[in-house]
């Protein structure tokens, strides 16, 4: 009994490992406001049309959802380690998870296709 009570808070660990890297990778990519302006403030010269621009902010909003559904996976966790069933398999750790995932893909998507429009 003990062994699993340890295995399950093992998987918690790794869980929280996991989301953690993905809220840095996440985090990595979103713009700073200071360099956004700089960006918008120069359209023209840094080659942004309205296409790339809808682009951009639209890679911009996937990586801050990622980081805030991150953060609500590390929430769920934590509730199920405060109550002692470290549950990561529960629906909310999962379905949010998914969601940090989707949308780290989903701005990495965009992200690749904002490149390809602005070297083309």
């Amino acid at each position: 009994m003990n062994s699993l009570l340890d295995n399950k808070k093992e998987a918690c660990k790794t869980y929280i490992d996991q989301t953690k890297q993905l809220i840095t990778l996440a985090s990595a990519f979103i713009v700073a406001p200071p360099g956004l302006i700089a960006v918008l403030k120069d359209r023209t010269e840094a080659g942004l049309t309205a296409d790339t621009l809808c682009y951009m902010l639209a890679a911009e909003m996937c990586f801050v959802l990622s980081v805030i559904f991150g953060y609500i996976v590390m929430g769920s966790v934590t509730g199920s380690q405060d109550d002692g069933s470290y549950d990561v398999f529960r629906f909310a750790t999962r379905f949010f998870s998914l969601a940090q995932f989707v949308s780290y893909l989903f701005g990495i998507g965009v992200s690749l296709i904002l490149f390809y429009e602005l070297l083309a």
